[in-house]
This record gives structure tokens, C-alpha cells and sequence, in this order.
């Protein structure tokens, strides 16, 4: 089962490195990586961009979170999108992340 997460990112650089790594060391490895940089200022899109071989990478004018999630959503592997999808907060240190992936497995 492939499991789509979405990163709605707005001036997020202090934590996005982090955040993205840990996605990306999970042990689970069907994952879609969605980011959607939502017009931020500082040096987040430049950020992600370092992961663009890894992630799927949308940029757009900031419009605010409700809409960098839709974008995500619509961006969506049609499969995860009947199954199974996950909100990632860059603040939320992947608690809920976590225990999904130990469920999983």
C-alpha cells in the first residue's frame, strides 16, 4: 500500500530538514512525499528543492494552508487517495506519523 503524506510548508526552515529526513528514514518506504511550498519567504523552497529527486515538489503564491492542501490532495496518487492519506505537521515531531508506521508494521 502506498501512503501519500502532504507537507504544506510556509516559512518552515528551521524545521523542514529534519522533518523531511525523518519521512525519509522511515522504515516504511511506499511512501509519496508531497510538499507544497505556500509562497514562503524565507529559505524553505530552496529547502526542498535540495529533495526534489525524493519528494514531489509543487510552489505556489501563498494562498494558506487549506489550499496548499488541496493542492496536495489533487496531486495525489489516485490509489492512496481511495486508501489511505496522512496531514503532516511540520511541528507535530511525527507522533501520529509514528504510530501510524508502527501499526503498518
Amino acid at each position: 500500500m502506498i501512503i501519500s503524506i502532504l507537507i504544506p510548508v510556509y516559512n518552515s526552515e528551521k524545521f523542514l530538514n529534519n522533518s523531511i529526513s525523518s519521512v525519509l528514514n522511515q522504515t516504511y518506504h511506499n511512501l509519496e512525499i508531497i510538499a507544497i511550498d505556500d509562497g514562503s519567504t524565507d529559505n524553505s523552497l530552496k529547502i526542498l528543492q535540495k529533495y526534489s529527486d525524493k519528494i514531489i515538489l509543487i510552489h505556489q503564491e501563498n494562498k494558506g494552508l487549506a489550499d496548499a492542501l488541496n493542492v496536495g490532495i489533487k496531486n495525489m496518487d489516485l490509489q492512496a487517495q481511495k486508501k489511505f492519506s496522512h496531514f503532516l505537521q511540520l511541528i507535530s515531531h511525527f507522533r501520529i506519523f509514528l504510530m501510524m508506521m508502527q501499526f503498518l508494521q
